[in-house]
């Protein structure tokens, strides 16, 4: 098995086990905030017609976009989070117009140039082993002068680097208390 495929089985391996608690994890102070800045971004950004949300998670972006009249799909590499979402979408009587896969954000499994947007929201594209080729396969599958909306979280951000001091802190404290 290649490195990367065995980081995709690790990614897929993780998702699955925490979809259950998805959409409570992935709720706090910051990440409200960030959703609404994205949705401001996508209202201002975003081109109407078929939307592909790459790293969809459990579908709370596909459900907005579609309830604004978009054709969307949604790929994760998490079968058991597209599970939670087109239950999602079933609930909400929109899956005439949604539809969803599991596939790998790197090497998207669609024709060139299908869709009028795509958007990746929450970083998805820190899991692809090979950003610029994620990038490119983003290029590929827009339609010309097609729109992208994605976040991407950096080493820089501060979330990061609070993550790494408590993380180094638990562990120190760890060793005192041994």
């Amino acid at each position: 098995m290649t490195w990367e495929r065995h980081a995709q089985e690790r990614l897929r391996s993780y998702y699955d086990m925490i979809a259950a608690e998805y959409d409570w994890k992935y709720q706090n102070a910051q990440l409200v905030y960030m959703r609404r800045v994205e949705r401001e971004l996508l209202e201002q950004h975003l081109c109407e017609g078929k939307v592909l949300d790459v790293g969809c998670g459990t579908g709370n972006q596909v459900l907005w976009l579609a309830r604004r009249g978009n054709e969307v799909i949604g790929l994760d590499i998490s079968p058991t989070i597209i599970q939670i979402a087109r239950k999602k979408i079933t609930r909400e009587g929109l899956g005439g117009q949604v539809s969803f896969i599991v596939g790998d954000a790197g090497h998207l499994p669609f024709r060139e140039e299908i869709f009028d947007s795509l958007i990746s929201i929450l970083g998805t594209y820190n899991h692809v082993s090979n950003v610029e080729e994620g990038f490119t396969e983003m290029r590929r599958v827009l339609k010309r002068n097609g729109k992208v909306v994605a976040t991407i979280i950096n080493k820089w951000s501060w979330i990061q680097w609070l993550k790494a001091i408590w993380k180094r802190a638990t562990q120190w404290i760890g060793s005192v208390l041994r």
